[in-house]
């Protein structure tokens, strides 16, 4: 009974209207009636421009989000045990909040085309969106002048998968995974416009969980329904070879850096950093080494006294690491639970030195971490996944 409450806020979540609410509010007039008569972020950037259209699709990919968040307020499905359970129950809301963007009881049940699945950024600022429904394809957004708009249709070689994950690889090639009707891939060539696509990889799963590449091979981990396994397969031939399978309970960190791809592995049979070059795992030292680079992930970045602070924590060695000068670092040990992966943000009170705070990824977990006893405290919990942070100065 609790879950189907659950589903029927998530359609009422994904039945909000936003681009009717606004062009009514603001512009006087009903989208629908305009461009090509959606009730989407697509023809909201026709017809409103690219500011309004912008914001109608954050706010729509935040309601995907809620929706599928909403599992957290049944304690049953939070055990990590259940997360098989917690996995069918979250592709239900998600279904339901689409069905709700699509059908809005709020606007007469006629709203918009689909939301928004993934995206990610290539080198030359470009903006990739993937969508769920109905036609499961690759949105390409130009942000660096104006916006301009590229629909890349479905990436995949079956035309019918989710695109499930996104990376830009040291290549400089967009590389999309897939998801429901197999795991196929695809890299996307920014320069040439160029889309190869290829064959399914693992039969037995169903979900490309995260994916990039080289100039030769591509790195994918791949699971969800069984065992999660680290792919690497070559870009010509196609040949796969299973590097690493893990259980399904813990995850790869996948990362690309300016000087490689590597994995990160925290389990009780497997830990370490690895190297993935022309195929295969090598034993590497920890993900964040000295001057290395991330080409995308969660590097997190501030300002502290006008001076530029970089912040990052590798979840194999339990180091968090710290720079006020690039050229310059320093780290703390602070012991972390696998199941937590990663700590997502750091920060510090200018009155208070002999403590650090910081947030946890995995249902946002906040604690206090005293510096002379070498202990962290559990202050609290936001209870969802924490995935960025807005820093606010108060000023007397």
């Amino acid at each position: 009974m609790n879950e189907i409450l659950l589903i029927v806020l998530a359609y009422l979540i994904g039945s909000i209207p936003t681009s009717v609410w606004v062009s009514k509010r603001f512009f006087g007039i009903d989208i629908r009636d305009y461009g090509s008569g959606n009730a989407g972020a697509t023809n909201t950037y026709r017809v409103l421009g690219a500011r309004w259209g912008t914001f109608v699709m954050i706010v729509d990919m935040v309601k995907g989000i809620i929706a599928t968040s909403l599992y957290l307020l049944l304690p049953f499905y939070v055990v990590p045990a259940h997360d098989w359970d917690r996995t069918n129950l979250m592709i239900g809301l998600g279904l339901a909040a689409v069905i709700g963007h699509i059908f809005p009881i709020w606007a007469g049940f006629k709203g918009g085309k689909g939301y928004y699945w993934t995206y990610t950024f290539d080198n030359s600022g470009n903006l990739y969106i993937s969508m769920f429904y109905p036609t499961k394809k690759v949105l390409q957004l130009n942000l660096k002048d104006s916006i301009s708009f590229k629909d890349l249709g479905n990436p995949f070689i079956n035309n019918s998968s989710v695109i499930y994950s996104m990376g830009l690889g040291t290549d400089g090639n967009v590389y999309f995974g897939g998801s429901i009707s197999g795991t196929f891939w695809t890299e996307y060539n920014p320069s040439t416009r160029q889309t190869e696509k290829h064959p399914l990889v693992d039969p037995s799963n169903v979900y490309v969980l995260s994916i990039t590449g080289d100039k030769d091979y591509a790195y994918m981990q791949i699971g969800q329904q069984k065992a999660n396994g680290l792919w690497a397969v070559n870009k010509k031939t196609n040949e796969k070879t299973l590097l690493f399978s893990i259980p399904n309970t813990t995850r790869f960190d996948l990362r690309t850096f300016t000087d490689g791809i590597y994995a990160g592995i925290n389990t009780d049979t497997l830990k370490g950093t690895f190297k993935l070059i022309n195929g295969k795992a090598v034993k590497a030292d920890g993900l964040y080494a000295k001057d290395r680079r991330e080409i995308s992930g969660n590097v997190e970045q501030g300002i502290i006294d006008n001076k530029p602070v970089t912040s990052f924590f590798d979840p194999v060695s339990s180091q968090v690491y710290f720079s006020f000068d690039p050229k310059k670092s320093d780290s703390i040990f602070i012991r972390n639970n696998p199941e937590q992966t990663t700590i997502r943000k750091i920060f510090s009170f200018p009155n208070d030195a002999n403590n650090i705070y910081y947030v946890g990824e995995y249902y946002g977990n906040y604690y206090r971490y005293n510096l002379k006893e070498k202990k962290s405290y559990l202050l609290g919990s936001t209870a969802y996944n924490a995935y960025s942070f807005l820093s606010i100065i108060h000023a007397a």
